[in-house]
């Protein structure tokens, strides 16, 4: 691994007054992406995924970003040992540090091994552990949780000797790490996507198209899978002993659903919230006792989106990210005041695919954001038992030490505040390559029409009068990626401009 400075590519960033809505790229020199976000106490926050910036060969590392509450950076690293890293889900202990889960090849090439790494929020490694080899398993961590105990539930999918095929594994450890027991179970699913204790200390697991209920021990209490829709994606655990579960639905109009468990499995409803989110679902409950839904589009690809429905499935509103195709939202959380909080990455805004971090709230557009409105129906598709096989046994355990790539500088150009839906402009910003024209069309008053490099610069400033149509002429530019912004009294317009 290439143990060097790595300098950030960009951060796009905004902060409304009276809230911290920001849209943030974090990028180095080649492919980031974020998986998982979780906030930290001090109301900041940790998202961990991958880059290809400090590998040698040209693999990836673990990638780690931590920020403040507004998205601004406070630092960034890599992680690894020569091979492959990815870090894919996060979470935050008892004593304000974080865990991270994920799989490396660094001392296995033949077979990826899980992992465990504690880490302080200053970013330095406390204890790094893996599990399993080539003798008796391979696999890929997908998710960590903190046990009500102190301790860690983790779950994932592997290659286990004497098991046929790929089988689910979940290890449930201590406060330090250490394993206190470990099963791997034959459900014929090939990806797990989370796994999160109940109310009842027992835990749910899900992955393919399938729902394990196990006991605080591991055992199965019940198992089921369902008919006709596509898989379950995501999973949030309810007071009740209950759960939202959401996923991509086939059985009507394409679209993504959540419905509605009881502690044994039973549906309450189910919804379909049709044209969004076939991709990366991400699920949370919300402060108000609903749900945040996250994800993106499959056809096309990218366009991400947030929506936030009640706890009877009505939705109460929808976004969609102003961006291109290829960008994705893969992880998401509420932060301290409530706010949805959304990760993952965008090509649409950088030279390459950089990470990014989301923040907007309920009764904002946010920064980057646009409406958008999902058609709801209700589903008729059904939950069936499923028969699972538990084995139990103790993978191979090591405690091991990652490299480190420190973070550098930051560039920050804004791209927009939160905008109130109700106080958003009737202005639209349009930019006409031929003519190399921006115009403003509306009934907004006098502006400020400004156009800033990816660096920052500010290479045009210009008062309009946003009447019926006003016409500004771009000065000479380099070719490539500009932001227009127009700001009124009533709030504000944000428009990508690529100059060839």
């Amino acid at each position: 691994m290439r143990h060097t400075a790595l300098p950030l590519f960009a951060v796009l960033a905004s902060t409304a007054l009276q809230a911290q809505h920001f849209a943030r790229v974090y990028g180095l020199e080649g492919i980031e992406e974020v998986s998982s976000i979780t906030p930290l106490p001090d109301g900041g926050f940790l998202a961990a995924g991958s880059t290809n910036a400090s590998i040698v060969a040209g693999d990836y590392d673990c990638y780690v970003v931590r920020t403040a509450a507004d998205g601004q950076l406070q630092w960034a690293r890599s992680f690894g040992a020569g091979g492959r890293e990815l870090a894919l889900h996060t979470t935050t202990t008892t004593d304000g540090k974080v865990m991270i889960t994920g799989n490396t090849k660094s001392w296995d090439p033949s077979s990826p091994q899980f992992f465990l790494m504690r880490m302080t929020t200053d970013g330095v490694v406390e204890r790094l552990i893996t599990y399993g080899d080539s003798s008796d398993m391979g696999g890929v961590g997908r998710w960590v949780e903190r046990t009500s105990d102190g301790g860690f539930i983790i779950a994932g999918e592997g290659d286990v000797s004497g098991v046929p095929g790929w089988a689910a594994f979940v290890v449930r450890t201590d406060a330090q790490g250490d394993t206190v027991w470990t099963s791997f179970y034959q459900t014929g699913t090939y990806t797990v996507n989370d796994i999160h204790e109940m109310a009842d200390g027992g835990f749910l697991l899900s992955g393919g198209n399938k729902l394990l209920k196990l006991g605080a021990t591991g055992d199965v209490l019940w198992a089921k899978q369902l008919e006709q829709l596509g898989g379950v994606r995501s999973v949030a655990p309810l007071p009740d002993g209950g759960a939202y579960v959401s996923g991509t639905a086939f059985c009507a109009d394409s679209g993504s659903y959540v419905m509605r468990i009881n502690n044994m499995g039973e549906v309450a409803w189910w919804k379909i919230y049709s044209n969004v989110g076939l991709n990366n679902l991400s699920l949370e409950r919300a402060p108000d006792g609903g749900f945040f839904l996250a994800g993106d589009y499959a056809f096309p690809l990218g366009l991400p989106f947030l929506l936030h429905g009640d706890a009877n499935g009505a939705l109460l509103w929808a976004k969609r990210f102003e961006g291109g195709e290829y960008d994705q939202l893969r992880g998401l959380c509420v932060a301290i005041n409530g706010d949805p909080v959304a990760c993952g990455y965008v090509a649409s805004l950088g030279v390459s695919n950089d990470a990014c971090i989301f923040r907007t709230s309920n009764d904002a557009l946010g920064c980057y954001t646009l409406p958008c409105a999902p058609v709801v129906t209700d589903a008729g598709c059904a939950l069936v038992p499923l028969s699972v096989i538990r084995h139990r046994r103790a993978p191979n355990v090591r405690d091991r030490v990652f490299q480190v790539g420190e973070g550098g500088s930051v560039i920050d150009a804004c791209i927009g505040e939160g905008v109130s839906e109700r106080e958003r402009p009737t202005t639209a910003l349009f930019f006409d390559a031929r003519t190399r024209t921006l115009q403003v069309r509306g009934t907004a008053g006098v502006g400020q029409l400004q156009l800033r490099a990816l660096n920052g610069a500010l290479v045009m400033d210009r008062t309009v009068n946003g009447g019926t149509s006003s016409v500004v002429q771009v000065p000479a530019l380099e070719s490539g990626l500009y932001l227009a912004t127009w700001r009124s009294a009533t709030g504000q317009e944000v428009l990508k401009v690529v100059v060839e």
